[in-house]
């Protein structure tokens, strides 16, 4: 989404047609299905993909060739590249300067301020479709209970983070004790939150997250693990649920930044982890100013 949102911005100041490069995902269609890596059918926007003669264009086939290009690519002047790889995390400001037609981007450009001349219009491109909605409201009548409440969504991101020693070295960055502060903080402000807690790992947020108010757990959702069983991940229900809250606790990701930011709610309190992640990685951009820090 993040990826989306920027091009998008850079097309529409450039006045483009963005294309959208598949081939990575083609790639991984052996382990999983493509819908559950690329995920952006569900929201309202044209898409329009790239053919492979296309992105050959930009950079060669075959490992080898691909790698000298793109060492190439990174030594030449900012402006004369048609490749742009972000260089590390964080905000690229040259990047809102590029006025030249056709460019290849490569990167994560995790960070509203690639997209802020553009709020609306990304907001309107990341609308659900009328019947993905329809189906995850006729399915899930937890939404009625969200709408009806001072709904907050507070997610807990374990799976891989967990699972994977490398992603959890850098990742598991911050204590239990930040979400005790954060719904703290928010029930200081809202009269009478309920706090819907979003997690894959649900049993392990029952256990492990003692809060002294109303809460639910959302546990009605397709786990991930049933894909081995031949049905699909329904993450991105999760997602629309918790842009239906009033405000949002999120976790360091990507998934809970975004059911954050299409929150409609003017007058919402989103708060967001002060660490990011451990180690050297440049997140400083990455959570919007308006949010709260802790």
């Amino acid at each position: 989404m993040f990826q989306y949102a920027m091009a998008s911005s850079v097309a529409r100041r450039a006045g483009e047609i963005l294309k959208l490069d598949l081939s990575w995902i083609r790639q991984m269609e052996k382990k999983l299905s493509a819908d559950d890596i690329y995920g952006l059918g569900i929201f309202s926007f044209d898409e329009k993909f790239s053919t492979s003669n296309e992105v050959q264009k930009f950079l060669p086939s075959g490992k080898f060739s691909a790698k000298i290009y793109r060492a190439v690519n990174r030594r030449m002047p900012f402006s004369w590249r048609r490749v742009l790889e972000e260089g590390g995390m964080g905000w690229h400001p040259q990047i809102m300067e590029i006025r030249r037609s056709v460019y290849f981007y490569m990167g994560y450009w995790q960070s509203e301020k690639y997209f802020s001349d553009f709020i609306q219009e990304i907001r309107k491109d990341f609308t659900f479709r009328e019947e993905v909605r329809q189906s995850i409201e006729e399915r899930r009548p937890i939404v009625e209970k969200i709408r009806k409440s001072d709904a907050v969504s507070l997610h807990i991101r374990r799976g891989d983070y967990a699972q994977n020693p490398a992603l959890g070295e850098i990742f598991l960055s911050f204590t239990m004790q930040y979400y005790i502060d954060a719904a703290r903080y928010i029930s200081e402000r809202v009269k009478t939150p309920v706090f819907f807690i979003f997690s894959d790992d649900i049993p392990w947020a029952k256990e492990n997250l003692p809060l002294p108010y109303e809460v639910c757990y959302i546990d009605d959702n397709i786990q991930t693990n049933e894909r081995e069983i031949g049905h699909k991940s329904k993450g991105y229900e999760d997602m629309y649920l918790m842009t239906q809250c009033q405000h949002n606790i999120i976790a360091n990701s990507s998934f809970s930044w975004w059911g954050a930011w299409l929150n409609h709610n003017p007058n919402k309190i989103v708060v967001a982890p002060k660490k990011w992640c451990n180690g050297s990685f440049n997140y400083a951009d990455i959570v919007p100013e308006q949010w709260v820090k802790l």
